[in-house]
């Protein structure tokens, strides 16, 4: 049967052009969507794509190559993406630890001891560039983040990152490991430029 979806898959060349204006993921809500593009045998060229996510915007381009092969044969997902946001708010994918905790939907830091590990997906190899004004994360209000993230084994890499707080720029290096979300890990570098 999957021989026969192979051949579908091997033909596919579609342009796309696509605006959504509600389009609810599991437990997300993407508002005003607007993507650009090509699908062809096994690959997504995003051309544009933009989207409130929460209290979040989000805009982009790249490319996702062996999605299908990742969907249905359990392939490595791979590519290279370049993401910029004016506001992003990273605690809103971070879940409450307790179901009496209701959910941030102000600009205003979560207390860090209320969210859980974030789980990186498995077989997931991809690079995204990121220029974002503004990111909250946790308690932490960065602005002016820039950098690459290398996302591969369940884990996460962050190389030649800078960012402003605190009056400071700082730059970033390191990572988090989700291979073990018990007891996550992190290997963060912090220097002031």
């Amino acid at each position: 049967q999957l021989k026969t979806a192979d051949k579908v898959f091997d033909r596919f060349d579609f342009t796309l052009d696509g605006y959504i204006g509600k389009l609810l993921f599991k437990t997300y809500e993407l508002n005003n969507t607007v993507f650009k593009g090509r699908i062809t045998a096994n690959e997504l060229q995003i051309a544009q794509f933009s989207c409130l996510l929460g209290n979040s915007d989000i805009a982009g381009s790249g490319e996702i190559k062996n999605m299908f092969n990742w969907l249905y044969k359990d392939q490595t997902l791979g590519g290279k993406i370049v993401l910029k946001s004016s506001f992003f708010d990273m605690n809103q994918f971070m879940q409450p630890t307790s179901k009496n905790v209701q959910v941030n939907t102000s600009k205003q830091p979560v207390q860090a001891e209320k969210l859980e590990p974030v789980a990186i997906p498995a077989k997931i190899d991809m690079e995204i560039d990121g220029n974002f004004s503004k990111l909250l994360y946790t308690n932490m209000t960065l602005a002016n983040v820039n950098g690459t993230l290398k996302i591969a084994d369940q884990a996460v890499r962050i190389n030649n990152c800078t960012a402003q707080t605190l009056g400071w720029t700082a730059n970033v290096t390191g990572g988090y490991n989700s291979k073990n979300l018990e007891k996550p890990g992190f290997d963060i570098k912090l220097g002031l430029l």
